[in-house]
């Protein structure tokens, strides 16, 4: 583990709840697998429009 390594630099904490990669590997597998279907979110000039009233920046 990493606080093996770095511990001796200072205290280490470890706050759980993050695992974020293990999500993001059981997401991909789901999709992967067919059990659900990959999200598309627009990309950040649709968003930037979407925050100007549909008006380019």
């Amino acid at each position: 583990m990493i606080t093996n390594r770095i511990d001796w630099t200072e205290d280490t904490v470890i706050y759980p709840g993050e695992d974020k990669l293990e999500a993001l590997n059981k997401g991909a597998l789901r999709v992967l697998t067919g059990q659900e279907y990959a999200k598309t979110y627009p990309s950040i000039h649709k968003r930037e429009e979407h925050a100007n009233n549909g008006k380019g920046i």
